[in-house]
């Protein structure tokens, strides 16, 4: 019986980050593509334009490997732009830092969050994220 291909749906791409050792791996596992998230650090997604920039770049020498997704500050009031801008330029969904209660601390039901969701709706695509039934407190 032939194994299925997969579609590995959660790897975060780091600016400078080493395809090519991924990419020699993925035949391995049978992994036809990727979907590559942009992560920035802490707090609140710190960073990530950079590494959504070369992503971006990236997954256009890559398109039959790469499927780019778009991360932003969910915090940011501009995040509905950004999301937008980034699918113009090939983003294909939009993953969610916000939801880890631990890390970043935009409620998902935020007035914010609402017209990111609105934009994701008119953009008409997927969305990945984490999400917590219970409130984690944070570490001081």
């Amino acid at each position: 019986m032939a194994e299925i291909p997969k579609i590995s749906t959660h790897e975060h791409y780091r600016a400078g980050g080493n395809l090519a050792a991924y990419f020699e791996v993925m035949p391995r596992f049978n992994i036809q593509k990727v979907i590559f998230v942009p992560t920035g650090g802490r707090p609140d997604n710190r960073g990530y334009e950079k590494h959504m920039a070369e992503l971006l770049q990236v997954a256009k020498e890559y398109p039959e490997r790469i499927i780019p997704y778009a991360s932003v500050d969910e915090a940011d009031a501009n995040a509905p732009q950004i999301l937008e801008a980034a699918v113009k330029n090939g983003a294909r969904g939009l993953k969610l830092l916000g939801g880890h209660p631990n890390l970043y601390d935009e409620p998902l039901n935020s007035p914010k969050m609402m017209a990111l969701f609105k934009k994701v709706q008119e953009l008409k695509i997927p969305v990945l994220m984490h999400i917590s039934p219970i409130k984690i407190p944070k570490q001081l």
